[in-house]
């Protein structure tokens, strides 16, 4: 099959021929309909990082269609060929690529493609979904929703750092779906979109730490004690001023930033979220891999109603793996950036 190469750390991407991988008992072979890219995606390839082995592929966040189930992926999971499925794939393996032709999930991490939805938009949000679920209920313990009630008002608030991004927007999501209200930060351009998705308050990140902290304590009242960084902030200024200035009783830090070590802050408790160790077969992945067989169905059952939306993206090209690395060097405008890999 063909799919987009990284031969050695640095490489320029190129299409190359790759053998179809064969999936185990708990996986699942996809053909790529449509790719997403993150920031991860050029992460693996120009920095070495979560690489299993050279070469690499291209892209771990996908919308497609099961050719093939092993054992387990059918009989415990359910999955057979002709499903519709999306979501985060292992990354820095090649065999797990979404700029492949065919590329192998694992069972337990792949949820079902509500109908509502199509593969593009279905590409845009795996990723994105997954990380938030982490950050929200494992990392700040937030209550879990119940995709098919009313969410309850908590009467209680989240902050979070870019309210508009990928990441951000779909944590805005689920924070509201589970009842919670949310001040998020955001460039000014953003604030309609952020406010449009559900946030109660709104505030810009280009203004001084001060007016920033005036803004969180006046729409909160001061007594915020759950923070998710969306940023990947190595020094979250911010979020250490909430803490400081805060008469909340219990303070959580979730962040994205899962490299430079974020310490514990101003009473707080940081939780990195780990999205990379995702299917690994490591002690330290087991809490991801436990948390997505948790999660995932809520997701798929949130978008399935509506409650929560997929990104806002922005198509390269036409279709195939020429355009997936175009996609992959494109500079866009803060929407997520999918590609056709090839027709259903």
């Amino acid at each position: 099959m063909k799919g987009v190469v990284f031969e050695k750390q640095g490489a320029e991407p190129k299409v190359g021929n790759i053998d179809v991988p064969k999936p185990g008992p708990d996986q699942i072979l996809a053909k790529s309909i449509y790719a997403a890219m993150n920031p991860v995606d050029t992460m693996i390839p120009m920095m070495g990082l979560l690489v299993q082995s050279w070469p690499v592929g291209l892209g771990c966040d996908a919308a497609g269609i099961v050719v093939d189930a092993g054992k387990n992926a059918a009989k415990k999971h359910g999955f057979k060929a002709g499903d519709h499925v999306f979501g985060c794939t292992r990354p820095g393996d090649i065999r797990y690529a979404t700029g492949n032709e065919y590329f192998l999930m694992d069972a337990f991490a792949t949820m079902r493609k509500p109908s509502n939805i199509t593969f593009a938009q279905a590409s845009t949000s795996g990723s994105a979904l997954q990380t938030s679920a982490l950050g929200l209920f494992e990392g700040l313990k937030l209550a879990v929703p119940d995709p098919k009630a009313a969410p309850a008002d908590r009467n209680e608030w989240v902050l979070i750092l870019g309210g508009s991004g990928s990441v951000g927007s779909a944590g805005l999501q689920l924070a509201r779906a589970a009842g919670y209200n949310v001040i998020a930060s955001s460039s000014p351009r953003n604030f309609d979109k952020v406010k449009g998705l559900g946030a109660n308050a709104v505030f810009n990140y280009g203004d001084s730490i001060e007016d920033q902290l005036k803004a969180v304590q006046e729409a909160t009242g001061g007594n915020i004690g759950l923070i998710y960084d969306a940023t990947s902030s190595d020094d979250p200024k911010i979020a250490r001023e909430v803490f400081k200035n805060s008469s909340a009783s219990t303070k959580l830090f979730a962040t994205t930033n899962d490299w430079s070590g974020v310490p514990d802050f101003e009473g707080g408790k940081t939780y990195e979220i780990h999205l990379g160790r995702l299917g690994q077969d490591t002690e330290d992945a087991k809490p991801i891999n436990e948390a997505a067989i948790k999660y995932n169905p809520i997701i798929q059952d949130l978008l399935a109603s509506g409650r929560v939306k997929t990104q806002d993206y922005e198509e390269i090209g036409t279709g195939g793996f020429e355009d997936a690395i175009k996609a992959w060097k494109h500079k866009g405008d803060g929407r997520k950036v999918i590609v056709k890999i090839q027709d259903e």
